[in-house]
């Protein structure tokens, strides 16, 4: 028997133990080990590259084998990642970024068609926007208050400490794996596993063959994660410290910004449950990435950080609209596959543009490398908005 009160609140429990105190403050605390600008752009990317790959492999796990394997390996990773920030030798830190990538790789996107797929076998597909809208809302809430805990730890505390605790809840999210995400055979999944993985790759090739729609969707969805949170979260970090922030305060801009997004996902849940459309979504966008486009020429803080709320805020709302969009061109049993080929472009995204602007940075400035990475992003959102111009037909 489905339960609506037991659903939100596994999903809240996982969402919840997403975050860690140390992740919010990674940029500074790479930096205050002498790391410059082109090899912290070197670490990211290679982070980068293996959360690629591994949205490939992860998303193929899920739809051949089910969500539990996929979220668990992420965990495990996510867990070992922070071990090797203890010893933070430039080697030591590739490695700890390697298993960040296959952490993110195995859970991003993921999580989002467990839900989806969760409620499509009950038939409540009605109340997914309001569910994810939930899931999103404790994610970036526990986000939000990592970062100001991480912030005010700090006065006292070196980032060491920080480290331990992250450490305990690491154990502690594998736990919750284990007991809040069932398998396919206790959750009514198995409709939705797939026979082969060669079968996979030629439902997603029918799907995209068939609409250029799904095509194009699946583009500005992953587009939309990359200006998001690597954008105003890394790349914003990176252009922060280069303005002379400390740690503290690059911590209090993450607390800041993840909780604006954290209220902004009670726009889905409360005032329009149903989304939007799409063309709304990318109007939105671009006038989004013009404000950022405009604060990237006057490099100038406030206007970036006023451009990264605005598009923080409004994320989540998108998010849900673009993804509820997806079944009416999609096939259910390559959810997993298809938000994974999603967000793998914006990932390609990111790793090209955090070592564009890491070389740019240390060869002329970080004025120079914002600028050559938001301007592209804009020019590429008015052509995906012609191309998309008939989707909520």
């Amino acid at each position: 028997m489905f339960s609506k009160a037991r659903f939100i609140f596994g999903n809240s429990i996982y969402a919840i133990l997403n975050a860690s105190l140390i992740y919010a403050v990674l940029t500074p605390y790479i930096r205050s080990k002498g790391i410059d600008p082109l090899q912290l752009s070197t670490i990211q990317t290679v982070e980068s590259f293996f959360w690629f790959v591994f949205m490939y492999v992860s998303g193929i796990i899920f739809d051949r084998f089910g969500a539990k394997i996929s979220f668990l390996l992420g965990r495990i990773f996510d867990f070992i990642s922070i071990l090797l920030l203890l010893n933070p030798t430039f080697y030591n830190l590739i490695l700890s970024y390697i298993c960040i990538g296959i952490s993110k790789g195995s859970i991003y996107g993921k999580y989002e068609s467990y839900m989806y797929n969760y409620l499509s076998a009950r038939n409540q597909l009605k109340i997914y926007p309001r569910i994810a809208g939930i899931y999103y809302f404790f994610w970036d809430i526990s986000l939000s208050a990592m970062a100001f805990i991480s912030s005010i730890l700090l006065k006292n505390h070196d980032y060491n400490f920080l480290i331990y605790i992250t450490i305990i809840l690491k154990i502690i999210s594998i736990l919750s794996v284990l007991f809040f995400i069932q398998g396919n055979k206790n959750s009514g999944l198995n409709e939705f596993k797939n026979e082969s993985i060669k079968q996979i790759f030629i439902t997603i090739f029918n799907c995209m063959k068939k609409s250029s729609i799904f095509t194009y969707l699946l583009i500005f969805y992953g587009v939309l994660n990359f200006f998001t949170y690597p954008l105003c979260l890394v790349i914003g970090d990176m252009v922060l410290v280069d303005m002379g922030w400390t740690g503290k305060e690059i911590a209090k801009y993450t607390s800041l910004i993840v909780g604006l997004m954290a209220v902004g996902t009670l726009l889905p849940i409360t005032i329009m449950p149903k989304g939007i459309k799409i063309k709304y979504c990318l109007y939105l966008s671009i006038l989004q990435m013009f404000l950022m486009t405009i604060s990237a020429i006057f490099y100038n803080k406030w206007l970036f950080i006023s451009s990264a709320i605005f598009i923080t805020f409004t994320f989540a709302l998108i998010e849900v609209s673009i993804e509820k969009h997806f079944e009416k061109y999609s096939d259910k049993k390559i959810r997993g596959s298809a938000i994974s080929l999603s967000i793998s472009i914006g990932t390609l995204l990111r790793m090209f543009d955090i070592m564009l602007i890491g070389f740019i940075a240390k060869n002329y400035s970080y004025h120079l490398g914002l600028i050559f990475v938001v301007a592209p992003i804009l020019i590429f959102l008015i052509f995906i908005t012609y191309k998309l111009r008939r989707a909520d037909d």
